[in-house]
Order: C-alpha cells, then structure tokens, then sequence
C-alpha cells in the first residue's frame, strides 16, 4: 500500500481579535487585502498535494462548508465546542490516524497571516 498524505485545517475560532470583522464571516474567510484571496486559500492550495484535507470548524460552519465545494478531497469536520488548534487535532486524532497508519499528516493553520 502506498503512503497516505493527510491535511489537517484547524479553523474553529470565533476570530474575537479581528471583530467587528468577523461578527458575520469565520476568520478563515476573510478577504487577504485588495485580493480575491480569502486567509484559508493558502493553505487549502498547499494542502492540494495531499489525498485527502480535513477542515476542523465550530463558528459558522456552514459558511466554511460552502466553501470547501471549491476544493476536491477536502471534507468538514465539526468540533462539538470551540477546542483551539490542538484541541481539534486531538478530537479528531482517530479519524486521521485510521487512515493510514504509516501514513504522515500535514497540520497548517486555516488562517495564516500572508504577506
């Protein structure tokens, strides 16, 4: 069997540092300045290389789920309760690791800050 590369996104956050900005918009889909970039399409387009990404989220999930139509592979993970970055890696630690487990997993924020 071949090695499995998995990505994992974790994107729950309220985003409570950037309002009013994210009172109606998840942090993850805020706009990257003048371009038609929103912050998750970076590392989304990274995680392009993997076979399959998954995208942990809690606030305003819905609205991250429609935007993860734009990408194959990548599949939405809902956290009970917001659980921060580590927190959402280890709720959903046997999901990712029942895949392949000689397998790596690439974990990149769904938010960086790009310049």
């Amino acid at each position: 069997m071949s090695e499995i590369l998995t990505g994992f996104l974790p994107a729950g956050g309220q985003g409570g540092r950037l309002r009013p900005h994210t009172d109606n918009v998840p942090k993850p889909l805020l706009l990257m300045g003048s371009a038609d970039k929103q912050l998750i399409d970076v590392p989304l387009t990274i995680m392009g290389e993997c076979d399959n990404t998954f995208v942990s989220t809690h606030y305003q999930a819905e609205l991250l789920g429609s935007k993860l139509r734009d990408y194959r592979n990548v599949t939405l993970l809902h956290e009970g309760r917001p659980l921060g970055n580590a927190g959402a890696f280890v709720e959903h630690y046997n999901l990712l690791a029942g895949l392949d487990k000689d397998g790596d997993t690439v974990i990149i924020p769904s938010d960086p800050v790009c310049r």
